[in-house]
């Protein structure tokens, strides 16, 4: 999944939205202070009777966890924005089927879990979509159909075992996803550049307006997906997952792989991968695993810069083509990530930091650029 942004952006860099690099992050903060607002303020009624009608989680997967190892189980009342950013994005458009982004209206904690909103083509809900201007300014005035809901993690990780307990959405049309994300331009202005080239990075650009590379580090697990010869709309299925890594938009590898089973059968269960990157005899290596059962092995294009991880419900036009529903969910119960700390893990700051990125879930805020939402222009 790649949400790159074009290059004239970098020449329009002072109408992007970005956030000022935090200082630290004290270990151990459970308030927050900015008020979220529930679903009965966003929308004066209930979001869905199948979330209102959902028993709550247990919440014991993060309990007696080592320190150092990231865990939330979604048992606080809202999001933890210590932890956490909303996504207002969009990115990923297809020429058949267009989507909206993804919004902070459609990220809901209740019940011990959050839910991640996926509004079909027939969603006549309130929520609006997003759009991408020029500059890379978001503006939430779009229609609310084909558009999901996201969170993206404040700390970067590297090497470690990513797992995820979530329930699949029960329709085809939307795609379901965990990924981590690093993402930068480098230009050949910049003395890395032929660094970059010489690890084999595929350069992008043109002799009139410069060439450039895109370090993009990162995996994906994106469910539902058709086999790579298919038909994405006749054969996209969920008995199929995409498992790829990435080290550059243009230097990756893509493998969609058969599951052996129905994913969206209205069981939760368990998606892992462990992330190698190498070092002191450990290959690099990203290794692909559900419910335990090892499905896959990734031994090319394996990143090595620290991302972000994110999740959520995003329209991508493979994911099955036509959206027939009205709003539907994925829904999880907890994220765990324990580190590894492998000798070739490399911290880089992106070129884009916190673009596309919100710590309100409300739309009118969001549209003032409150100070709390932490959206400022750059």
């Amino acid at each position: 999944m790649i949400m790159s942004h074009p290059k004239m952006l970098k020449k329009m860099l002072k109408t992007f939205f970005t956030i000022p690099i935090a200082a630290c992050l004290v270990i151990g903060i459970t308030a927050v202070t900015i008020h979220q607002k529930n679903s009965s303020e966003l929308f004066g009624k209930s979001i869905s009777s199948s979330i209102e009608s959902d028993t709550s989680a247990v919440c014991d997967a993060c309990k007696d966890v080592p320190p150092g190892v990231f865990c939330d189980d979604f048992c606080a009342p809202g999001l933890d924005l210590v932890k956490w950013w909303y996504g207002r994005n969009q990115w990923g458009n297809g020429k058949i089927f267009k989507n909206h982004g993804v919004v902070p209206e459609n990220v809901v904690v209740k019940n011990n879990r959050v839910y991640f909103g996926a509004n079909g083509d027939n969603y006549t809900g309130p929520i609006k979509g997003v759009r991408k201007e020029k500059g890379g300014i978001f503006v939430q005035d779009q229609a609310g159909t084909r558009a999901g809901g996201i969170i993206v993690s404040e700390e970067y990780f590297g090497s470690g075992s990513y797992e995820v307990r979530m329930k699949l959405p029960p329709k085809l049309g939307v795609c379901s996803a965990i990924w981590t994300f690093h993402y930068q331009e480098v230009y050949s202005t910049d003395p890395t550049y032929q660094d970059y080239i010489a690890k084999g990075y595929t350069p992008q650009g043109s002799t009139d307006d410069g060439f450039y590379v895109t370090p993009n580090h990162e995996i994906d697990i994106e469910i539902p997906s058709a086999p790579k010869e298919g038909d994405q709309y006749k054969d996209c299925s969920y008995e199929y997952a995409r498992l790829n890594t990435w080290v550059g938009e243009e230097n990756y590898t893509d493998n969609f792989q058969n599951i052996g089973f129905n994913q969206s059968d209205g069981k939760f269960h368990i998606y892992r991968f462990d992330w190698h990157t190498g070092g002191k005899g450990q290959e690099a290596k990203v290794d692909f695993f559900v419910d335990g059962k090892h499905i896959y092995t990734s031994v090319t294009h394996i990143p090595f810069i620290k991302g972000r991880f994110t999740i959520g419900t995003w329209f991508p036009q493979w994911a099955g083509g036509k959206a027939d529903f009205d709003r539907i969910f994925l829904e999880v119960d907890w994220i765990k990530i324990t580190p590894f700390n492998e000798l070739n893990d490399k911290k880089v700051r992106e070129t884009f930091k916190n673009a596309g990125m919100t710590k309100c879930n409300d739309k009118i805020e969001n549209d003032k650029y409150l100070g709390k939402c932490k959206i400022t222009v750059q």
